[in-house]
């Protein structure tokens, strides 16, 4: 059986009329050294943003732009107050 990111989304999430979805991915960057796993996840959500807003309309929800935030190192750490969306970084987190 081939993956289907739209049932996927619908078996998991439910999605109603009017909700909101944002896709948040952490990156590499300074002394957090990038690895070929981490790489291929940023294309996959890069990848799945891209088929979200395909069908976002069949379940009349609204999909944000992405947004990327700088990588804390630690797991499970609290989320940083900002993130890079459309390339600009004034997006506060959460929204």
């Amino acid at each position: 059986m081939a993956f289907e990111l739209k049932r996927l989304f619908e078996d998991i999430f439910n999605p109603r009329k009017g909700e909101i979805v944002t896709i948040l991915y952490d990156f590499p960057h300074d002394h957090i050294e990038d690895n070929k796993e981490w790489s291929e996840r940023r294309e996959i959500e890069e990848e799945w943003q891209r088929q979200l807003e395909k069908f976002a309309s069949s379940f009349k929800i609204f999909i944000k732009p992405l947004v990327k935030y700088k990588a804390t190192g630690v797991h499970n750490a609290d989320m940083l107050e900002y993130g890079v969306c459309n390339g600009k970084i004034d997006c506060i987190l959460p929204w």
